[in-house]
């Protein structure tokens, strides 16, 4: 093979790499027909109600920006947020302390999951609707449905995400 040839070569490949580059970020900048943009009012209404807007939900999950626009949003229309906890003596945690609202966790007699109380500080004065948490990457919510003395209980079955989520310090949690 001659100098010369192999120069025509490598100029090839290195056009083709170029081209194939190209290709590769003009791909890229397509809208993405999968997922097309999600309208403020589509994060306002899955914000409302999660469970009757769940595809909405779920194309929130596979777009960065809109699942960072619908996190703000759930922080700005919270009735209350409960933080972090303080990591030691975490293991086995059964009530999470917040600034509004109380978390109680106690199992079922029947071994058929738990129940959560949320303890309200003070009477809501707007009935909140759900109790969300965001784990492995998505947002859960649990509805909510009655009030008793500044109290909702939730039944959550075994397997459920929550058990695991509630066990660690990390998880932020937030009732609208």
């Amino acid at each position: 093979m001659t100098d010369k040839t192999h120069k025509s070569r490598a100029t090839e490949a290195a056009f083709l790499a170029l081209e194939s580059r190209a290709e590769l970020f003009s791909e890229l900048r397509k809208p993405k027909i999968d997922n097309p943009s999600i309208s403020f009012q589509e994060l306002w209404n899955a914000a409302q109600d999660p469970f009757e807007h769940s595809e909405i939900i779920k194309r929130i999950y596979l777009d960065v920006s809109a699942l960072r626009q619908f996190e703000s949003l759930l922080q700005r229309l919270n009735q209350g947020y409960m933080g972090a906890q303080i990591a030691a003596g975490s293991e086995n945690m059964t009530y999470r302390k917040g600034d509004v609202f109380d978390l109680d966790l106690t199992m079922s007699s029947r071994g058929d999951g738990a129940y959560v109380r949320v303890i309200f500080h003070q009477a809501p004065q707007v009935l909140p609707k759900h109790l969300y948490y965001r784990a492995k990457g998505s947002f859960n919510f649990l509805e909510m449905t009655s009030i008793n003395e500044r109290t909702m209980q939730l039944l959550i079955e075994t397997g459920n995400l929550f058990f695991e989520v509630y066990q660690d310090p990390a998880m932020e949690f937030w009732v609208k």
